[in-house]
């Protein structure tokens, strides 16, 4: 990711948008942060935080292994591929629940930072730089 910053901190820089910005570490606190804030971010974090719950729930006998297999499917199961059982479930979270919600800040992060180079570009464009 840090490539992708220097790139749009120089493309920014070259039209004149970024002269203000400390750093390249500026620019990306700014669009991670914004990135945290995201839809699709919160979502990813919600879900899958959700099943870790309802597979501790199963665990404890409080819901059924039935209930978390049909939320996890209708949750993650698009994403992450489908599973049958909680077991299956428990795995995939275990080992990719957190890796899915890094991939989906870093699908969010090059979204604005792409948004953020084309508006600069068009605002250069009209200042004829």
């Amino acid at each position: 990711m840090k490539k992708l910053f220097t790139l749009l901190l120089s493309l920014l820089s070259f039209c004149g948008i970024a002269q203000e910005r400390a750093s390249d570490d500026a620019l990306e606190k700014e669009i991670v942060a914004k990135a945290h804030n995201t839809p699709a971010y919160k979502k990813a974090v919600i879900d899958v935080n959700a099943v870790r719950k309802d597979i501790e729930l199963a665990s404890k006998g409080v819901v059924k292994n039935d209930y978390v297999v049909k939320d996890y499917n209708a949750r993650l199961g698009k994403p992450l591929g489908k599973k049958q059982t909680l077991r299956d479930v428990k795995v995939r979270i275990d080992n990719d629940g957190d890796t899915y919600i890094k991939y989906i800040l870093s699908r969010e992060v090059v979204r604005i930072a792409t948004e953020e180079a084309k508006i600069a570009t068009e605002e250069a464009k009209k200042r004829g730089n």
